[in-house]
């Protein structure tokens, strides 16, 4: 991304959480007109047909985090493509633009244990807090109020890393420790590029 904002409203956040949850099927069915996200809706009732299982997100103005379970051969390329082209398509028709919203492919990372998964879960999940913008349980555009059961279930298959820790309080201190570790942005390349 070129740090152009790509959420601008609270339309734009909710019309990307809605591409997460619609595009996540092998087969799209109805358009993209008929997009709309249902904050009830759970995630045991997705389909079994996904591309893959999100466990984590944080959407900031100017980008956003996720981090992906692969379900299918190809899925995560698969799953951002469709999200990507169709959320650029709706942002230009919206504010009369074109050309490409979002700048190179995607960055990818394989996480390789449960350690690296649960402090990368955290990292996501309090992003809006460190990058010093806010508090993590006041941004409603991450899966952290998912996890602390804030909000809604929405769109993550969270059991993956609370399983790891013997309650949402326990999580909740070690986000308070990632917050603090993550300021230092060579922490975070420590736990993505040392496989």
């Amino acid at each position: 991304m070129d740090k152009r904002d790509i959420f601008l409203c609270k339309e734009d956040f909710e019309r990307f959480l809605s591409c997460l949850k619609e595009f996540n099927r092998v087969e799209i069915i109805g358009s993209l007109k008929d997009l709309s996200i249902n904050r009830s809706h759970s995630v045991a009732s997705q389909p079994p047909s996904g591309l893959v299982e999100i466990i984590a997100f944080c959407l900031n103005s100017n980008h956003y985090h996720l981090i992906l379970k692969q379900l299918i051969e190809g899925g995560i390329s698969k799953f951002m493509h469709k999200v990507s082209m169709g959320f650029a398509h709706y942002f230009n028709q919206k504010n009369k633009r074109s050309g490409a919203l979002f700048q190179g492919a995607f960055e990818a990372y394989p996480i390789n244990n449960e350690q690296k998964l649960a402090w990368l879960s955290a990292y996501v999940n309090c992003n809006y807090e460190i990058h010093k913008i806010g508090k993590a349980k006041d941004w409603s555009w991450s899966s952290y109020g998912d996890y602390m059961r804030i909000k809604p279930e929405m769109l993550c298959k969270k059991e993956v890393i609370l399983s790891q820790f013997e309650s949402s309080e326990q999580y909740l201190d070690f986000c308070g420790k990632v917050i603090i570790e993550a300021k230092d942005i060579k922490i975070v390349q420590k736990y993505l590029l040392n496989q």
